[in-house]
């Protein structure tokens, strides 16, 4: 099981290459992405942390709580993808290493 205390499970990785769309203000986009790569991380390490706890005692449950999550990664991908696009080229976002 993962430490709870440990922040740097739950953070997002601290650098990124970004390509901004052209119009986009750079700190905003950086911003948002960030944000949300952090807010998503933390979630699925909530999440994973609790069917290390509770799955084997629960295993139902805990393949509902994968169904759900499966189904909520699902649906966030599918509305990511139709939100509205400029007409310059798309976000990109990799992992520097």
């Amino acid at each position: 099981m993962r430490n709870s205390h440990d922040h740097n499970d739950s953070e997002a990785p601290s650098e990124f290459h970004l390509e901004v769309p052209a119009g986009d203000d750079a700190r905003t986009s950086e911003h948002l992405v960030q944000t949300a790569v952090a807010l998503l991380t933390r979630a699925l390490t909530e999440i994973t942390e609790l069917l290390d706890t509770y799955g084997a005692r629960a295993p139902e449950s805990a393949r509902r709580v994968t169904d759900l999550a499966t189904i909520v990664a699902t649906s966030t991908v599918t509305w990511l993808r139709c939100w509205p696009q400029p007409d310059s080229a798309p976000l990109r976002l990799a992992r520097r290493r």
